[in-house]
């Protein structure tokens, strides 16, 4: 599927057959935009848009366009192609047709008319049809664009071949008129025009056409040579370095309840970028913050501090998944690549390598080896899907859904023993599930186990991060190795660099109880730079800052906390503290 969201007709979008009738609706959307100021079919998101397109009506055109051309935008836009212009032709000559009659002036019975040569000169370039001929050319144009940028992105060809193809464009305008000048179309035959009795000969013609067709192509060159800011995905004033946030994948199965499969894949591309050397990416708490929220894409980007945004669709239909996806710059809104992939389940896992290999050559980033899901495959799709749904009680941090979770991750494994990323996340819940044992030995029971699952973790893949992770947090509390711990934290961040949610449990499980406040702050101050929306992370900082003497700065932090999630009960209790220990109770 090839084109830009937003000028796309309906059946572009459907993936139903196309023709010249398609390019008409493009043209329409644009018009509309012309005369409006505003998008035919606006929203906040590819899925928002595509549902507009496909089925809400456009609003009135303010202020009032002329008389006609309302109705000339509505007829191009129709939802049902036989009821459009059925060729650019066709539209470009109701088009003219308007012209004429809005341009008609009353004549005055006591004023002679004269003859002017810039009248001739028009009368004649309509009866050679030069006009509608240059706006055929026009949508023809628009529709070569739209399918060139996302072809040109696909085949990653370098960017200035999107200048060579305009510069191409603007010089066949020229051409176009010469033609019209020329020849005609009769009955379906290409004929030689009559010559006019006019003086209109030679190299002032050639001149005067040449001239037409340079004035109706000035428009689009001054708008992409000058206008048009060139777009820069990877960089910033404010930060060099290439960023990245994933946001939340829409759910678009029939079944609601396959919500957890979306944002499962969500957070599996998420990680798989996080890998990328070079290449910062945004938290999932805080990408996740914005879920089923109507934001600009720009707004989402400055609070999550990042300069790309990956977003797009999920369909799962029994074994059959459809992923779409895009990458956006940020800055000026231009999609950077988007790409569609129609699979089977059990090919999820190369779509999330292709995926991710896009993202990499659309930020043009040097690799040695492309990112690849390698360690966090497994055989069994089925192992896969309870993995995800797993991971989606685990995100909701109660006892209750612990449970559940611990439940299904051991489904997982029994369909897959040797799928680490499932040993590793039964290993996080059986720990929370011991925690809340109502016996001492359950408590020592459910520990060991998570010890155990986290070993079995990093035996079956020593490069995932996941296991150490797991084992560092789990091993204290059991052990009191912080020495080992340390280890694990150590590696997985060597794995995994920046990673936020390791660098806050690094800091609050080995730095603060063993008394390492600054080397806690600089870790959790680096993890709520990559993780801005995350309550709890900033809660955390907030206590090492206040041990630390630093109390004005912790109590800032406790702020932030309470800004992104008021009905929390850790901070209020955090905060309080800072006042005791002042006095002021």
């Amino acid at each position: 599927m090839l084109g830009t969201v937003g000028y796309m007709s309906p059946e572009q979008l459907s993936g139903a057959p196309v023709d010249e009738r398609s390019d008409v609706f493009s043209a329409g959307a644009v018009l509309y935009e012309m005369l409006s100021g505003r998008r035919a079919f606006p929203g906040a998101s590819r899925h928002e848009i595509e549902e507009r397109t496909l089925h809400a009506g456009l609003a009135p055109i303010e202020p009032p366009a002329p008389a006609g051309i309302e109705g000339f935008v509505w007829r191009c836009t129709e939802k049902d192609p036989a009821r459009r212009f059925p060729s650019a032709q066709e539209a470009g000559r109701a088009l003219a047709d308007l012209r004429e009659q809005t341009a008609e002036l009353v004549p005055n019975p006591g004023v002679q008319p004269v003859p002017s040569p810039r009248k001739d000169l028009v009368a004649e370039l309509k009866r050679r049809r030069v006009f509608h001929a240059l706006v055929g050319y026009g949508i023809a144009a628009f529709a070569v664009l739209q399918i060139i940028e996302p072809v040109m992105h696909g085949l990653q060809w370098p960017d200035a071949t999107l200048s060579y193809v305009v510069v191409a464009l603007a010089i066949g305008f020229p051409i176009v008129v010469a033609l019209a000048w020329i020849f005609d179309v009769n009955a379906g035959r290409i004929e030689r025009t009559e010559p006019s009795p006019s003086n209109l000969r030679g190299a002032r013609l050639a001149l005067l056409l040449a001239g037409i067709g340079l004035v109706a192509a000035a428009p689009g060159l001054v708008w992409f040579f000058v206008l048009r800011r060139p777009p820069s995905p990877i960089r910033s004033a404010q930060d060099p370095t290439p960023s990245i946030a994933v946001l939340p994948l829409v759910n678009l199965s029939s079944d609601k309840e396959q919500e957890y499969f979306s944002d499962g894949l969500s957070e599996e591309l998420l990680n798989l970028l996080a890998r990328v050397p070079g290449l910062r990416v945004a938290a999932r708490t805080s990408a996740f913050a914005f879920k089923g929220k109507n934001e600009d894409v720009s707004e989402i980007a400055q609070k999550l501090r990042v300069a790309t945004i990956l977003e797009g669709s999920v369909r799962k239909a029994g074994d059959q998944i459809r992923i779409t996806t895009q990458l956006i710059n940020a800055s000026d809104g231009y999609h950077l690549w988007s790409e569609t992939y129609d699979r089977k389940l059990t090919d999820v896992f190369a779509v999330q390598d292709e995926i991710a290999q896009s993202v990499v050559a659309a930020l043009k980033l040097r690799l040695l080896q492309p990112p690849t899901s390698k360690e966090r495959r497994t055989v069994e799709p089925e192992a896969f899907n309870q993995y995800l749904l797993a991971k989606q009680f685990y995100h909701r941090n109660n006892i209750d859904d612990y449970r559940r979770a611990q439940q299904i991750f051991q489904k997982a494994v029994a369909l897959d023993p040797a799928y680490a990323p499932a040993w590793a996340g039964l290993a996080l819940a059986t720990f929370w599930v011991a925690d809340s044992a109502e016996s001492l030995a359950a408590v020592t029971a459910g520990q060991k186990q998570a010890v155990e699952a986290a070993d079995k973790a990093i035996a079956l893949a020593p490069d995932l991060p996941d296991g150490y992770v797991a084992r560092a947090f789990v091993a204290i509390p059991i052990r009191w190795d912080f020495e080992g711990s340390t280890r694990d934290f150590e590696q997985a961040l060597r794995l995994k660099p920046d990673d936020p949610e390791t660098l806050s449990e690094y800091a609050v499980a080995v730095f603060r109880p063993m008394a390492r406040l600054p080397e806690a702050i600089v870790a959790l101050r680096k993890a709520v730079e990559f993780d801005p929306l995350n309550a709890r992370v900033w809660s955390n900082l907030g206590y090492v800052l206040a041990m630390n003497g630093q109390v004005k700065e912790g109590r800032e932090a406790f702020s932030r906390s309470l800004e992104l999630s008021p009905r929390q009960s850790y901070t209020p209790y955090n905060l309080s503290l800072t006042f005791l220990v002042e006095g002021k109770p």
